[in-house]
């Protein structure tokens, strides 16, 4: 929306780059889609838990037993 995009296709992501005449501002669609991407990937790094190690896992088990 900000960039004026516009996809041709029913399809997106980043199988419609070599299509010619598929987007609408291809440059802008790129940069929106590497956004995206980074912004997904900050939010899963500071939300997702991380997992317990395979020690970690054993010696809870042994506690637990």
């Amino acid at each position: 929306m900000v960039f004026g995009c516009q996809l041709m296709v029913p399809h997106g992501g980043v199988f419609v780059l070599p299509i010619p005449n598929a987007v609408v501002n291809l440059g802008g669609y790129v940069v929106a889609n590497l956004v995206g991407t980074v912004v997904t990937t900050g939010m899963l790094f500071l939300l997702k838990k991380p997992l317990a190690s395979k020690e970690q896992a054993f010696a809870r088990e042994a506690a637990v037993a």
